[in-house]
């Protein structure tokens, strides 16, 4: 992740109030990680039907001391991670096909 995506979603999660410190260790100080997907599975409600394998996207900070590491979902705190989210389905659809041999 590049310097100014870094100071993005620090101003993005400041602006929501995501300054509090560590829950486990009072730690005030958090390090970003990056982005990354949370892989979720959702019923659809119908009797029979596979569980749908969401990809959410989420950003990641650690606790400098103690190593807590904290989910923030992009969608809430950046609009434009749609765009992100879109691509990214595009990727693993053409991936699938790939490993299919379509």
């Amino acid at each position: 992740m590049d310097k100014e995506r870094q100071e993005e979603i620090i101003k993005l999660l400041t602006a929501k109030g995501a300054i509090q410190p560590c829950p486990r260790c009072h730690n005030p100080q958090f390090e970003l990680i990056g982005e990354a997907f949370i892989q979720m599975f959702l019923d659809i409600g119908l009797a029979g039907a596979p569980r749908q394998n969401v990809p959410v996207p989420v950003i990641v900070v650690a606790c400098k001391r103690c190593g807590y590491i904290a989910y923030h979902a992009e969608k809430v705190l950046d609009p434009n991670t749609q765009v992100k989210f879109r691509l990214y389905q595009q990727k693993m659809s053409t991936v699938m096909h790939l490993k299919r041999g379509e």
